[in-house]
């Protein structure tokens, strides 16, 4: 047999070709998604996230004037969580 008949795929310029098509769309798919033209909801701005930070904030200040410990402001914080997720189960 021939050297060339024992040849695999990835030894062929059709396996370099696909392989450089493939790096350039992962290239072209991380300059979009840096770029911005591909974005993806902001969670930042629903309503979840405004009644989370609303309970945290009101937390952390219990916490700063020393109404409550640490550890009680740790299972506050989780109360809180669960508490915006049943008020906002889209999010």
């Amino acid at each position: 047999m021939s050297d060339l008949a024992e040849r695999h795929f990835l030894d062929t310029s059709a396996a370099r070709l696909l392989a450089a098509v493939i790096c350039l769309c992962a290239i072209t798919l991380m300059a979009l998604l840096q770029m911005g033209y591909i974005t993806q909801k902001s969670a930042g701005d629903g309503p979840f996230t405004q009644c989370l930070n609303e309970r945290m904030a009101k937390i952390d200040g219990m916490v700063s004037d020393g109404l409550v410990t640490e550890e009680r402001a740790a299972l506050f914080r989780s109360r809180a969580e669960a508490l915006c997720r049943s008020q906002h189960p889209a999010n």
